[in-house]
């Protein structure tokens, strides 16, 4: 249970630190992701 409450920590830190460095770049990653599975299937 701690493990997991951990995590969400850190995961919450990371979205964090993501959003400071900017979130351009980051939708940028996830757009491609997006379009890449898009393709995929």
């Amino acid at each position: 249970m701690a493990e997991r409450n951990k995590s969400k920590l850190v995961d919450r830190k990371v979205a964090v630190i993501y959003g400071k460095l900017g979130g351009s770049l980051f939708n940028d990653i996830d757009t491609i992701l997006i379009i890449g599975l898009g393709m995929a299937l």
